[in-house]
């Protein structure tokens, strides 16, 4: 997962990819994962294509909350 924010509009963008082939990609979906990072940045994303997904918020400043819950989410699902 790679965070951007631009500091003039306030906005972050985030993008998201998991490998298809293997356990990764059956035990972490993307857009679930995306979705779980963009609630502290108000954002939204699309159901993403091919493992990956994209998606922007627009209250940057949540950004160290924002990929906390991240890669927390990503732990809990990957422990499985």
């Amino acid at each position: 997962m790679v965070f951007s924010t631009d500091e003039t509009t306030k906005k972050a963008v985030v993008c998201a990819g998991v490998p298809l082939n293997g356990s990764q990609g059956k035990q972490l979906e993307v857009s679930e994962w995306l979705t779980k990072a963009l609630q502290p940045l108000k954002g939204r994303c699309g159901k993403g294509k091919g493992g990956l997904a994209s998606g922007q918020g627009t209250d940057a400043s949540q950004i160290k909350e924002a990929m906390d819950l991240a890669t927390s989410f990503a732990s809990l699902k990957l422990s499985k």
